[in-house]
């Protein structure tokens, strides 16, 4: 089997390597970026600053956004570090890892990288559904599912990357939006309610400090989009710059809710699963500020939903134009196919949703085993791999810094598939 019939390009059909006319901004790029990592776990980030304390809140948080930042910037260099088409970015997982380690290591890469995608698609399902249910009170979660599915179809049908930036872009414009509401609310309970709440600058327990690390390093899961994202860029060169800005969004977004959220509400978040079960209660009936909350919440899913859904979209399209392009199969038929297999994606994603127990658990485990090594241990691999292949010379202080990288990795890995485990 040729190793690129499994790579992700945006034009069906065209050519290896070739890069989109009337691709993405940077400015869209870093909004693809930020929708790629921002979910709805950010609501949780107060209730993380609770467990560690101010300081120790702050201080995990900022170093899990460096390390992941100099990982994404390891794994577009070595996209660039393209054996056979010179100075162009190779555009998948899948091409990279082939470059690297051959077949095994693209049919790996591509492995992980979908079977993440996939699973996280069908739990933002779920997640759709259950906050509807907050809206409605009335079906229940399946139900709501099928309906999400079915409403996510006509968006799965989106062709080109540059697109679905623009979804992205109000994703992010809903996520400064749900930031505002929460920084509102929490400074009206700070008016009327004081700082009566108890709060704490450092926890002294590490395995706390540890999982709340971990989660933050989840919380910046840039990479899994950076081959698309970079290959369908009017300037890929121009990527950092990009992911500069999405990482700046995602620590301001974050430190903002933390910091805000903790303050207004202090220890009694250790009660509440999320900042928005400590403004809006969840057996009380909505305020305002909770149906803003939802309401918002539902658009930053969508928005999350899409940008993940797309590498595994567009790879079954490069998949199908091959299949057209060696069956002689018409335009008109060839369309039809990539259409119902990004339907039946979404079935699928849904089918997970509704028939396995705890879905969003078998998630998180899925998450802590492979997340991980598509953010960290696949780049570092690829580029040292990649680099020594060029000739390229890699000095002590490189290595020191890949090994540091690691070890963040492993811990990281480590804590969450503990804390999955426990779940389970």
């Amino acid at each position: 089997m040729d190793p690129k019939s499994s790579e992700t390009v945006s034009t069906p059909g065209g050519k290896d390597g070739e890069r989109p006319k009337n691709g993405m901004s940077v400015l869209r790029a870093a909004c693809s970026i930020a929708m790629t990592a921002v979910g709805i776990g950010i609501l949780a980030l107060p209730r993380a600053t609770a467990e560690s304390g101010f300081i120790g809140g702050l201080v995990t948080l900022f170093i899990a956004a460096f390390a992941s930042y100099i990982a994404g910037l390891l794994l577009w260099k070595a996209l660039f570090l393209n054996p056979s088409e010179g100075d162009s970015a190779m555009p998948s997982f899948e091409e990279m890892g082939y470059a690297a380690f051959g077949r095994v290591g693209s049919i790996y890469f591509g492995f992980i990288l979908h079977l993440v995608l996939t699973a996280i698609c069908a739990v933002l399902l779920v997640l759709l559904a259950s906050t509807t249910i907050a809206f409605t009170k009335v079906l229940d979660v399946r139900t709501w599912v099928a309906i999400w599915a079915l409403a996510c179809l006509p968006l799965s049908w989106i062709k080109e990357m540059k697109n679905v930036s623009l979804l992205a872009a109000v994703g992010v414009v809903s996520v400064c939006t749900l930031v505002v509401v929460v920084i509102v609310a929490c400074i009206q309970h700070l008016a009327t309610a004081g700082t009566r709440d108890s709060y704490n600058l450092l926890s002294t327990n590490p395995l706390r400090l540890l999982g709340n690390f971990a989660a933050f390093i989840f919380s910046f899961g840039f990479s899994a989009t950076t081959p698309t994202i970079t290959h369908n860029m009017n300037e890929p060169k121009r990527y950092p710059v990009a992911l500069a800005i999405a990482a700046l969004f995602c620590v301001i977004t974050y430190a903002s809710l933390m910091l805000l959220g903790y303050a207004a509400y202090g220890d009694s978040l250790l009660n509440a699963d999320t900042i928005a079960d400590a403004i809006s209660p969840p057996r009380s009936n909505l305020s305002v500020a909770g149906w803003i909350i939802n309401f918002v919440i539902l658009v930053v899913v969508v928005s999350h939903f899409l940008v993940l859904y797309t590498p595994t979209a567009l790879a079954m399209d490069d998949f199908l134009s091959r299949v057209g392009w060696v069956t002689k199969l018409p335009d008109a038929r060839q369309r039809i196919a990539r259409l119902s297999a990004r339907s039946a994606l979404v079935v699928i994603q849904a089918l997970i949703a509704v028939a396995i127990p705890s879905v969003d658990k078998l998630v998180n485990l899925i998450g802590a085993l492979c997340v991980i090594q598509l953010c960290f241990i696949i780049p570092i691999a690829c580029y040292v791999k990649l680099k020594r292949m060029a000739g390229i010379r890699i000095g002590i202080i490189e290595i020191v810094l890949y090994l540091v990288l690691l070890v963040v990795a492993l811990i990281a890995m480590g804590v969450g598939i503990h804390g999955a485990v426990i779940q389970f």
